[in-house]
């Protein structure tokens, strides 16, 4: 996903086994964790996304509406934790 050292990974997620590994995994690679508040509309999820310089918003299936629409604004990727591959989603499995 080209995150390296320094970059801001942003996540938005609900009490999930994916919130604890991204703990662990983003500053591991040496990149910056953001986590935001799921109960944000976009607009403010949008706002923080720019302010941080994020270069990826990691999210669940709650949250993906809003996630999307806030990426979207700034121009950034956004990919959703999933349990399976039939929900048609940006998916990234974690196992």
């Amino acid at each position: 996903m080209h995150i390296e050292s320094d970059d801001v990974v942003s996540v938005m997620v609900v009490n999930r086994p994916e919130m604890l590994a991204a703990h662990y995994a983003v500053p591991s690679i040496g990149a910056i964790l953001n986590s935001i508040n799921t109960r944000l509309d976009s607009s403010k999820v949008g706002w923080i996304l720019k302010h941080t310089e994020s270069k990826l918003l990691l999210c669940d299936p709650t949250s993906a509406a809003t996630a999307k629409q806030a990426a979207k604004s700034v121009g950034i990727p956004v990919e959703v934790f999933s349990e399976n591959e039939s929900d048609n989603l940006n998916i990234l499995i974690v196992r």
